[in-house]
């Protein structure tokens, strides 16, 4: 039987058996009188390293029958990325007696929906802002989903907007459990803030501070991935750095975001700085961005000239192949003012003014 170690244990987790599980949580269980996640969260991390940390928080969190710990075991599942556990813990409480509990179910369900169903971010809009809290925790949540919303809207100045409301909340938070797994969406929320404002180096300060915090290899990849975008324009070598980072835990864990990180990210960073030889794509969009740095007009207008209607960025592409004023100050156009996103309007702007020093002009 696996003992608790006063510093950590010598064991890795795939040594463990359930026994050594249940003998390691049971303490914290006791009927009647259940630790906190919080306090069990900061006793294991003592013992044990962090993997296993995690995997007795996550067996731990579906066996509590506490209301509060229930609806902290939501937050828990999903920053951990314990995503068929959050699953059951929205089950769980969707039919717990408590009504909190219900709408916290109802709020993670919401969650859940954006990442795997997709559905039109409107109607999550809709539904959210129609939510009355019943608490400073659902409070909060209600904000993240609204911000979420606007983010996969690409509605970055309505995503700003919220940005004080969010400070606040979470600074008013009583729970030492919430406090640090908001305070790292917060700083995720800052992130993404500061970047599309195009303050790149505030953004950085946000992503790595939660890069440093977190235990989720979920997270950090996506932090890796947000890091290397903030240096997409301006450092290949940095942006690569990171995006190798991002991919080497992508693969380890196999989450689904590495086909993107080899067919969009690698593309999208390789075109912008004309680093393109021997580089292919499945991605229709990004084919057509490393065709416009190869200066393949053709191969360009083939690709984006059925689209119904082009995004900013592909009409940056096709502006780019063909130095078209009109397209490249189109695309600055609505990525500033339609999607509030000063740092990749940086792209048709920077092309602007390097036709106009060429006077390289065409319509």
């Amino acid at each position: 039987m696996i003992q608790p170690q006063n510093n950590s244990s010598t064991f890795q987790w795939h040594q463990w058996t359930e026994q050594d599980a249940q003998h390691a949580i049971a303490p914290f269980l006791q009927e009647g009188f259940e630790a906190s996640l919080h306090n069990v969260q900061r006793m294991l991390s003592l013992q044990y390293d962090s993997e296993t940390t995690a995997q007795l928080m996550k067996t731990l969190c579906l066996e509590t029958n506490s209301d509060l710990n229930q609806r902290h075991a939501l937050e828990y599942m999903y920053m951990n990325a314990f995503f068929q556990e959050l699953l059951d813990m929205i089950e769980k409480n969707k039919v717990s007696s408590n009504p909190t509990n219900r709408q916290w179910a109802y709020i993670y369900e919401l969650i859940w929906n954006r990442i795997a169903k997709k559905p039109d971010p409107n109607l999550t809009l809709q539904k959210i802002k129609e939510l009355i809290p019943l608490d400073e925790g659902s409070e909060v949540l209600q904000t993240f989903l609204i911000q979420y919303s606007y983010f996969d809207l690409l509605a970055y100045g309505e995503f700003g907007n919220y940005y004080q409301r969010l400070v606040e909340q979470v600074s008013g938070i009583d729970s030492p459990f919430l406090s640090y797994y908001f305070q790292l969406r917060l700083e995720d929320f800052q992130f993404y803030y500061h970047w599309k404002r195009n303050e790149v180096i505030i953004a950085r300060k946000y992503a790595f501070r939660a890069l440093n915090k977190t235990m989720s290899p979920f997270k950090k990849c996506h932090l890796q991935i947000a890091l290397a975008e903030s240096y997409s324009i301006i450092d290949y070598d940095q942006a690569i750095f990171h995006m190798n980072e991002a991919l080497n835990i992508a693969d380890y864990y196999q989450f689904a975001i590495r086909d993107a990180i080899r067919t969009r990210f690698y593309p999208f960073i390789s075109a912008v700085h004309n680093k393109t030889e021997g580089l292919t794509t499945t991605d229709l969009p990004e084919q057509a961005h490393l065709a416009a740095a190869r200066g393949d007009v053709g191969k360009v207008q083939e690709i984006l000239g059925d689209c119904e209607e082009l995004t900013p960025f592909q009409e940056y592409y096709l502006g780019l192949a063909t130095q078209s004023v009109r397209l490249l100050t189109n695309s600055y156009r609505r990525l500033m003012n339609e999607y509030g996103d000063y740092y990749y309007a940086m792209l048709p702007f920077q092309e602007l003014q390097r036709i106009k020093t060429h006077n390289t002009i065409t319509l």
